[in-house]
């Protein structure tokens, strides 16, 4: 009976380790299996599709007291990037027009860098026009883009940190 139990036991323990194997060679075969898990295809954090979604208006004295936070609401939810692998962009903008209807102003195209030390990205619309988006931050499903808006929120004199929130595939 005793040997019986440990040929049992020997039998399941080379189950497991195979298994064990098993797992491991499929795992291997999908991180080799395409160029979406080569490391190359993830080239940087802010690849994807991003929309504006909110904003932050931070003191401009200290730039750390929030004054004034939301989401964004109406045309300019529309408004967003794409950022590709191959480091070209594309843009969509919209504004809302003097009668309170949204108009679409278009699509752009152009190349982008992407300078993650600097957080910053440069783009080059196909016509030549530059632009370029300074980061306040970048997580895996937010950017927070430091806007050329100069507003004083609060009066002071000052003008605040105005901070565009974009949501990644929204």
């Amino acid at each position: 009976m005793i040997i019986f139990a440990l040929n049992k036991k020997t039998f399941f323990m080379k189950k497991v380790i195979l298994s064990i194997v098993g797992m491991l060679a499929i795992s291997a075969c999908y991180r080799d299996g395409g160029p979406e898990y080569n490391a190359e295809y993830f080239k940087s954090e802010v690849v994807g599709t991003w929309k504006e979604s909110g904003y932050v208006i931070y003191d401009g004295r200290d730039k750390n007291t929030i004054l004034d936070y939301g989401e964004l609401v109406g045309c300019q939810t529309n408004n967003g990037y794409h950022f590709a692998n191959d480091d070209t962009y594309n843009e969509h903008q919209y504004e809302t027009d003097r009668d309170g209807n949204c108009s679409d102003k278009g699509e752009f195209l152009g190349t982008y860098q992407y300078d993650a030390a600097a957080k910053k990205i440069s783009m080059t619309r196909n016509d030549g026009t530059k632009s370029e988006l300074n980061l306040i931050s970048v997580t895996y499903g937010e950017i927070r883009v430091r806007s050329t808006q100069n507003i004083d929120y609060d009066g002071d004199g000052k003008a605040e940190l105005y901070v565009i929130v974009y949501k990644r595939g929204i």
